[in-house]
């Protein structure tokens, strides 16, 4: 027996360098992760461990297709040609292939079992490297992944951060947090209302979004707050099949907006000849799931009639992040211009929102953690996010 090691950037493509050169019958003794910026800059690799036979205890399973292929030729042009030795061979050649199957099958769960091998290490290797970090920045770590930061992004951050420091060990956790924020404001970019005032024609906002996320409560506040819609003519055109809610009525008796409805794609036309002399006209979409359907065929019909100058995509922050971006994954085909993340009084984790952003690269609209219309809601600033995440007074 001889022990051997490959290095590859990942487990199933180290183990398939073992393979290519030695073969199936191997058995793996150890992997782990390995960093060498010299050899390696800016990659994280794999090194696996193997152990295989000397050459003299090999047998034919050791060959290479090409050798196989060789001496099954000569073997057939040595074959006395009756009937009888060819069915022979016709039956050993479907023998080694059975024999060849079996081998892959067996790769296949092997590789099948390494993906959760290599999802452990991974864990594993990030807990040591954390483990090895200075204090103060393990803690901040911890502290991003506990307020919903996903692993990936937290652990980039931090990386960064580390190699800022000439003396990381002297670093103070106001400057790590001060660096954190600047990198968050990389990410969350906020909707420019200024520029509103550029447009000579109505503007025409569509809201989307699932069921129960808040569209209407969110139609009401960008109406209703001053650094948004209120300081022009607006209304609000409700698309929902019973007609404008209660709620959204008594807020037009209130606020003086116009609150007119249309029930189905055949009355939009009329709605916004109503609305017609306003600026702006918001449009609340009926709740759905997003994975209902026709729904995705609706709301293009509803494109295509209102020619909307904005789409805002509207997010509850109370949802599990799977179905979050499962959601957006289907709401992205609709091409929106911004992003709204309301309820986020109804999570501990506001720092999943990070996740959210990094894919959809769209501007905040604002955040919203209530349904008071004119108190609860801000501008998509990254100030907000980051009083949400570092909720700690600084001594």
């Amino acid at each position: 027996m001889q022990i051997k090691t490959f290095i590859d950037e990942s487990l199933p493509k180290a183990l398939y360098k073992a393979k290519q050169e030695f073969g199936g019958d191997i058995i793996l003794l150890e992997s782990q992760e390995i960093r060498d910026e010299k050899k390696y800059p800016g990659k994280t690799m794999v090194k696996i461990t193997i152990s295989v036979q000397n050459s003299s205890e090999k047998d034919d399973t050791w060959l290479t297709t090409q050798e196989k292929f060789s001496q099954d030729s000569a073997a057939l042009k040595k074959a006395p040609k009756e009937g009888m030795v060819a069915n022979r061979i016709v039956q050993e050649q479907a023998t080694k292939k059975e024999q060849n199957e079996e081998p892959e099958r067996k790769i296949l769960e092997e590789l099948s079992l390494l993906r959760r091998e290599i999802a452990r290490l991974s864990v594993k290797a990030d807990e040591q490297e954390s483990s090895m970090l200075p204090r103060v920045f393990d803690d901040m770590y911890r502290h991003l992944k506990e307020k919903g930061v996903s692993d990936e992004i937290a652990r980039t951050w931090i990386r960064r951060i580390y190699k800022m420091f000439d003396n990381p060990e002297k670093a103070a956790d106001r400057d790590i947090r001060e660096n954190l924020k600047s990198m968050m404001r990389h990410i969350v970019k906020p909707y420019t209302f200024s520029q509103n005032g550029l447009h000579q024609e109505q503007q025409i906002i569509l809201l989307i979004g699932s069921t129960g996320v808040g569209k209407t409560t969110t139609a009401m506040k960008l109406a209703a707050h001053p650094n948004m819609y209120a300081q022009k003519d607006v209304g609000i055109l409700s698309l929902d099949p019973y007609g404008p809610p209660e709620a959204l009525r008594s807020f037009g008796n209130i606020s003086g907006v116009e609150i007119v409805g249309a029930k189905g794609k055949n009355e939009i036309t009329g709605g916004l000849k109503q609305l017609s002399d306003k600026e702006v006209v918001i449009v609340d979409t009926p709740g759905r799931s997003p994975f209902e359907n026709n729904h995705l065929k609706i709301l293009e019909a509803y494109i295509k009639i209102l020619k909307p100058t904005d789409i805002f995509l509207v997010l509850a922050m109370n949802t599990d992040l799977e179905d979050l971006f499962l959601a957006c994954a289907v709401y992205l085909m609709l091409k929106p211009t911004g992003v709204a993340f309301t309820k986020l009084d109804e999570t501990t984790r506001p720092g999943k929102l990070f996740s959210i952003l990094n894919k959809l690269k769209l501007p905040v609209v604002y955040f919203s953690e209530g349904r008071r219309v004119f108190i609860d809601i801000v501008p998509g600033e990254a100030e907000y996010i980051e009083k949400k995440i570092f909720d700690r007074e600084e001594k």
